[in-house]
């Protein structure tokens, strides 16, 4: 139970600094937002400072997990100061900020609002935050991942056991990985599984749960603590940006829902299977869902969070600095001052030892919104630049650390058109793996007054992602382009559910209500029966 307590007081204490930076950088973010965006990338900042004095000291050692912390405190401290941060977390128990954003968002030197309101206790407080149906999302994301959590990797008789299965598969390197820095004395970092060559891969998230295990956990607990306070983290960040660009939490939340539910029509296979053997509970019981059978019949669109977050967990510090710099950038191109620029170039810079695949994602989705933003073209140019740059200035020396002279990064890529479709045709593969999602995202693309115009166009730069990872595969496994193609997703997510929510609003019919209710079940069905 110390480990626990201590793991968690150490997180926070590396969390502050990123909070408190955010707050000193800008007005424009809402508290929510300093929140789940400043805690992973003071995190991440702070792991990457222990990992360095690591190899300097050839050592994770508790002194110098303790000193790292009890630095977080004093930049945090000196950002702040921090007992100012702690007075105002204080002041926040006894009011609630409403999320919303003023109407001339688009002009110059207006940015999102917080309306406070008088709540008298803690679920009039999240009510008027989150609303309603936004909050019974959460709090059911919440409540499963608690239990996910708390049975990923459990010790019985025979051993450590998996409780999922893709826990079973990817989580040996992550256990692995902790150990060895922790037990193996694994620093400067090589190769886990090949001696002596370069560790080039983005391994992080284990140098923080590294720490916790010198702070008094296992290594199993570590893994399974820090991914459940991170997924939390990213549940309400992927809300905070949906709100951001949809101004609407109901859309918001139903975003989140698609994004972490969504999957193929793969859920008509079990469905046939129960209308061969009408036994609906013992079919479901006995296998609801056969990854083998779902490949033969190529249903190869993954559930998001079962396939990446949860298994691969570097996306819990990738994603959270991916929505926070396009959050940045999303401001800045509206007449933000040129300094949210220079900062999401350097947040973007600490990507390389988080998530190599998020740096990546980054690189093909920038381009495209400050083509879709123009401006004057010195400014234009000033502002893109100085991201760009300050990006390459900090990101290349991490990456040739990282690779050290390997080709790993680039030796996959290769034209693939039409992507892993075949043997069905092109609009045949994509039409049964997303089901609704496509012709609804046509729709919602289509739209003029669905989104605001900034907020249309920023979704709209994520779009050649899709074409691009259907002609070009990026890595040797080529299924592996949904490590792009997740943020593609998101974006589809967005539109989508800011369609939805519209369209239940403009009909109050029971008949359209419930073919709507319908469409959402086929869209999240495969990720339910995961």
């Amino acid at each position: 139970m110390f480990g626990v307590l201590a793991s968690c007081l150490f997180l926070l204490a590396l969390g502050l600094p990123g909070t408190v930076a955010l707050r000193r950088l800008t007005d424009r973010l809402t508290t929510l937002e300093l929140g789940v965006y400043g805690l992973p990338l003071g995190v991440v900042l702070g792991s990457l400072t222990l990992l360095l004095l690591a190899v300097i000291a050839s050592g994770l050692g508790l002194p110098l997990v303790l000193l790292v912390a009890v630095g977080s405190l004093a930049v945090a401290g000196a950002l702040g100061p921090w007992c100012s941060i702690v007075a105002a977390l204080g002041g926040a128990l006894g009011r609630s900020q409403r999320l919303g954003f003023a109407a001339t968002a688009t002009a110059k030197g207006k940015g999102p609002v917080e309306e406070v309101v008088a709540a008298p206790n803690l679920l009039d407080r999240a009510l008027a935050t989150f609303g309603p149906l936004s909050l019974c999302i959460l709090g059911a994301f919440i409540i499963r991942w608690a239990l996910l959590w708390r049975g990923a990797l459990t010790y019985d008789a025979t051993g450590l056991v998996a409780g999922h299965v893709n826990i079973w598969g990817d989580w040996s390197l992550h256990l692995g990985d902790v150990t060895s820095f922790v037990y193996g004395g694994n620093l400067p970092p090589q190769h886990t599984r090949w001696a002596g060559t370069p560790y080039a891969y983005h391994y992080l998230t284990s140098i923080t749960a590294a720490a916790m295990v010198r702070l008094g956990m296992d290594p199993a607990g570590a893994l399974t603590l820090h991914s459940f306070l991170f997924c939390v983290l990213l549940l309400l960040g992927l809300f905070a940006f949906a709100a951001r660009l949809t101004r609407d939490r109901d859309a918001a939340g139903v975003s989140v829902a698609l994004f972490l539910l969504g999957g193929t029509l793969g859920w008509l296979v079990i469905a046939s299977q129960i209308n061969q053997s009408h036994d609906f509970l013992g079919t479901l019981l006995r296998q609801p869902w056969d990854n083998g059978q779902q490949g033969d019949l190529n249903f190869r669109w993954p559930n998001i969070f079962f396939s990446l977050i949860e298994s691969q967990r570097g996306y819990l510090y990738g994603l959270p600095l991916f929505l926070l710099i396009l959050t940045l950038l999303y401001e800045g191109v509206q007449g933000g001052a040129r300094t949210l620029f220079a900062a999401a170039g350097l947040i973007a810079g600490a990507l390389p030892f988080a998530h190599t695949s998020t740096l990546a994602a980054l690189a093909l989705v920038t381009p495209f919104v400050a083509l879709l933003f123009p401006r004057p073209l010195r400014e234009w140019v000033t502002d893109w630049a100085l991201f760009f740059g300050l990006w390459m200035a900090t990101a290349v020396p991490q990456l040739l650390l990282q690779y050290r002279g390997q080709d790993v990064g680039t030796r996959g890529l290769r034209l693939q058109l039409g992507w892993v479709a075949a043997p069905d045709s092109w609009p045949w593969f994509w039409l049964k793996n997303l089901g609704w999602f496509g012709p609804l995202l046509i729709i919602a693309l289509a739209s003029r007054t669905l989104l605001t115009g900034p907020a249309r166009r920023f979704l709209w730069a994520t779009m050649p992602i899709f074409v691009i990872c259907n002609l070009v595969a990026f890595f040797p496994w080529d299924w592996d382009n949904t490590k792009f193609l997740l943020y593609w997703f998101l974006a589809v997510c967005i539109l989508v559910a800011a369609l939805l929510v519209q369209t239940w609003r403009a009909h109050d019919s029971l008949v359209v209500r419930s073919v709507l209710l319908g469409v959402v079940a086929t869209m999240i069905l495969s990720g339910l029966l995961l």
